[in-house]
């Protein structure tokens, strides 16, 4: 749940690409760039639950679920939605266009919760 690759322990690091913008992804991110040849993709396109926790938690901070419980459901899953709707509109190749597909790992349970209620909208 590391915000940063880079503070991951180094047996399951393993192997940290860095993005052209600074970025950093592990190498199932760098294998799907290659596997979809003509794309280049951005720090904004990896989300890790780490990234998503700190925003909540900033969030929570400044007062914006005023006072409230935070919970999974339904704050971090909004979060994780709202960030999927925000990156699923940047460019990735030469046409400047929104990209038609998204590709995710599906082995942690708030990111597979969040895009499920992403679907739903989009039906």
């Amino acid at each position: 749940m590391d915000a940063l690759h880079r503070n991951a322990l180094p047996l399951t690091r393993l192997l940290l690409l860095f993005r052209s913008d600074g970025g950093e992804v592990d190498l199932d991110m760098g294998n799907y760039e290659r596997y979809l040849a003509g794309i280049s993709l951005t720090r904004e396109h990896n989300i890790t639950t780490g990234q998503v926790y700190k925003e909540v938690i900033d969030r929570e901070r400044r007062g914006d679920y005023l006072g409230k419980t935070v919970q999974i459901v339904p704050h971090v899953t909004n979060a994780i939605r709202e960030r999927i709707q925000r990156v699923a509109k940047i460019p990735v190749d030469a046409s400047g266009e929104e990209p038609d597909v998204c590709i995710g790992k599906r082995d942690q349970r708030e990111i597979v919760t969040g895009a499920g209620g992403r679907r739903r909208e989009m039906i």
